[in-house]
């Protein structure tokens, strides 16, 4: 922090960093009324006046005033600490601001959906980045209706389902606290509702920066008949219609990880909590930090008793020692492995439980006809399963084209193999080999785009759908592609060696 504040006093004198840029532009009504918190107001997007030139000096004062009338002022920046901002998304504006209606279109309908945005310009004035984050009230009506999945507290749970029995007239209704191997009412998940508020852990606020992002991208990528923007973000990613998509610090939640665990006075891993790491960055770091801890705190025994062979066994490593430290290391090999199974399901029954949207939330590019749910009558996009079948059916003929165009180039492969058998010219001798190298990489290129192609065809309706059968496809024909010229030249060798 000190580094950037003293670069910006170089370069801006009259800075104080401690106010927000101004909003994008001054219009002919003022300041532009984008960088307001429009989850409640109107979004003004008039054409923005260009600015005059100004010096540096002139330019600290013009970009870094507060903004005023609607737009977010310094000291209602400093208030809403409390409710941080999560994600900022980057749009271009081009050379000549031609690209402002782009991001003018994403306001309106970011504001729309009920969230709070603030919108404000780069240095170089060639990118607007927008700061987003939802009200409690619309994060906790988007979660209800999409089920997610929310922890409840252990003892709030335990006094209501208590208070439930009573009045369902079973007075005497209580689960022994031994009768599993954790207490009954802990790491209970359920679908959020708004009014069992109080049960849920971290309560009156159950959500964590987590899981406001999980929520806040689920809403804006959410197709705009379930409520959503249909914002797709990896799409505009991937295809560069949007700079960047950023996850945004919360400071309190920061604070509290590195006390507890980056600045943990424990001396041995297995003392410190990994929930901490899971419950900020997710469960999938989570895991990897899980793994790390429980690979050396099983390291500890095996290294204590290498200790004492290298002690015994300096001079003369041809010992019974050394014998029984490379037995024993090869029994705590699957030992770590078969205990690590163990701590992979207890963590994944604390941490998974949260609802993942992929698996019940249409994705963003599901196409098909609006129909009434008939469920809960709400309109929703409905894909007949047989045209899905029908589509997979026709992408059998791509993919048998490469995957004939595969054996051609390896049947040719080992026909060159045998013709250049004999040669003693080393680099044509091995030409097989470089051929196989250079075809194996092109049609795995080739192939991962057509089955990107194949599997958008096939139109999935969920995430996790989509990306299960994308993973088939691509592993079906990478082990073809790829295993078969391997096991190839093992076989060959070992008939050279057999008429040897």
């Amino acid at each position: 922090k000190k580094k950037i504040k003293k670069k910006r006093e170089k370069l801006y004198p009259d800075t104080r960093a401690h106010q927000p840029r101004t909003p994008i532009g001054e219009t002919s009504r003022g300041p532009s009324a984008t960088a307001c918190r429009v989850g409640a107001s109107r979004v003004d997007t008039t054409q923005i006046v260009p600015r005059p030139q100004a010096t540096a000096s002139t330019m600290s004062a013009m970009d870094l005033e507060p903004p005023k009338g609607d737009a977010l002022a310094a000291d209602d920046f400093e208030e809403t600490k409390k409710d941080p901002w999560d994600v900022v998304v980057v749009f271009e504006r081009g050379d000549n601001n031609e690209k402002d209606d782009d991001w003018k279109r994403w306001a309106k309908r970011f504001a729309g959906v009920g969230l709070e945005l603030y919108a404000y310009e780069s240095l170089q004035r060639d990118e607007v980045l927008i700061k987003l984050r939802a009200p409690f009230e619309v994060l906790a009506a988007w979660a209800e209706r999409i089920g997610y999945e929310t922890e409840y507290k252990q003892t709030q749970l335990e006094e209501f389902m208590t208070a439930r029995a009573t009045e369902a007239g079973i007075p005497d209704w209580k689960i022994p606290p031994n009768s599993t191997r954790f207490k009954p009412y802990k790491y209970q998940r359920g679908p959020f509702k708004a009014d069992l508020l109080e049960l849920y852990r971290r309560a009156p606020r159950p959500f964590g920066a987590l899981h406001r992002v999980r929520l806040i991208q689920s809403l804006i990528d959410a197709p705009r008949a379930s409520g959503g923007c249909q914002f797709d973000v990896l799409r505009r990613l991937s295809k560069k219609q949007i700079k960047g998509y950023l996850v945004l610090h919360d400071d309190e939640e920061l604070k509290e990880l590195q006390e507890d665990f980056v600045c943990s006075k424990s001396f041995l891993p297995s003392a410190l909590d990994v929930s901490l790491i899971t419950e900020y960055f997710g469960a999938r770091l989570g895991f990897v930090f899980s793994f790390r801890q429980h690979f050396t705190s099983s390291l500890t025994p095996l290294a204590l008793w290498g200790i004492v062979v290298f002690g015994i066994s300096r001079k003369d490593v041809s010992n019974l020692w050394v014998a029984s430290f490379a037995i024993i290391a090869a029994i705590w090999g699957v030992v770590c492995l078969q205990l690590w199974g163990r701590v992979e399901s207890t963590n994944r029954m604390k941490w998974t439980g949260e609802s993942l949207v992929e698996d019940t939330l249409a994705r963003p590019s599901f196409h098909g006809k609006t129909r009434p749910s008939p469920i809960d009558g709400l309109p929703e996009v409905f894909y007949p399963d047989k045209q899905r079948k029908q589509k997979q059916l026709e992408n059998f003929l791509p993919m048998g084209v490469l995957i004939a165009v595969f054996l051609l180039c390896f049947w040719g492969t080992i026909l060159l193999g045998f013709r250049v058998n004999d040669n003693n010219n080393p680099g044509v001798n091995n030409s097989p080999a470089a051929a196989t190298a250079i075809y194996v990489q092109v049609l795995n290129l080739l192939y991962s785009k057509v089955a990107v192609a194949l599997n958008k065809r096939e139109n999935w309706r969920t995430e996790k759908d989509h990306t299960d059968n994308l993973t088939f496809k691509m592993a079906t024909f990478q082990v073809i592609n790829s295993s078969l010229p391997r096991a190839w030249p093992r076989s060959k060798s070992r008939r050279r060696r057999g008429r040897a």
